[in-house]
């Protein structure tokens, strides 16, 4: 059971909105060797490309993702906001040492991870990005480094050539468009960061958000997985990922 530790002060609300991203199902067992095969993932409704879900919930999840995304483009991020989220996030997230972490590429009003990646590669992290492969399945992920070739990806996304090597993170650096304090986030709908945590058993998932686009509570449905932390411009939180009963 996950505690609540909180940083910064305040009430936590929402995270950043993030790209849609699907991955291969062999990827590389540590960042450098040999391969392991990822997870199954749960059941998909093809026509969809998401894990199935009620109705109700689905319909509940889209109603808020436009009314975050509204919100979002009412109100451009504060000038350093990236940065102060890497500062927030540095203090109090326990990224383990040298491990390989997946970041994002930002696009139109993402929360920024840049400047915290560029400081967790400084400490000796070495970095990959998502790519996408197919609909219904998990992300792969490509290493990279800043300054490194980046190609057009689908969604609007950018991720590394294709003959870039593979790794499999220990963390990940995940976008949203809005969140809660259990750690349960809402993306764009395709269920791809979903079934790529359900595949990264132990990995440590730190949500990337504005602190506007937290909300009190989060839709989420069995297939949905939480958070560890959330960081934003104004703290850092630690998620308890209690489900509603």
């Amino acid at each position: 059971d996950r505690s609540g530790a909180v940083t910064g002060g305040g009430e936590p609300p929402l995270y950043g909105a993030h790209l849609h991203m699907q991955a291969t199902a062999v990827l590389r067992a540590d960042g450098r060797g040999g391969p392991a095969r990822i997870a199954a993932p749960p059941r998909v409704d093809a026509a969809a490309g998401a894990p199935t879900e009620s109705a109700a919930l689905a319909a509940r999840k889209a109603a808020l993702r436009a009314r975050c995304r509204a919100a979002r483009r009412a109100r451009p991020p504060a000038p350093g906001a990236g940065a102060s989220i890497a500062a927030h996030a540095l203090a109090s997230i326990p990224v383990p040492s040298g491990c390989v972490v997946a970041g994002y590429w930002p696009f139109a009003d993402e929360a920024d991870p840049r400047p915290l990646m560029r400081e967790l590669a400084r400490r000796g992290h070495p970095l990959c990005l998502p790519a996408v492969a197919g609909r219904g399945q998990p992300l792969a992920f490509r290493a990279w480094m800043e300054g490194g070739a980046l190609e057009p990806g689908p969604f609007g996304t950018s991720e590394p050539p294709a003959a870039a090597p593979t790794r499999v993170p220990a963390a990940l650096l995940v976008p949203l468009l809005a969140a809660d304090v259990r750690g349960f986030r809402l993306g764009y709908g395709g269920g791809y960061y979903d079934r790529t945590l359900a595949g990264l058993a132990g990995a440590l998932a730190i949500g990337v958000a504005f602190h506007d686009q937290l909300r009190p509570a989060a839709p989420c449905g069995p297939h949905d997985r939480p958070l560890d932390w959330i960081a934003t411009e104004r703290g850092a939180w630690r998620c308890n990922g209690d489900r509603p009963s």
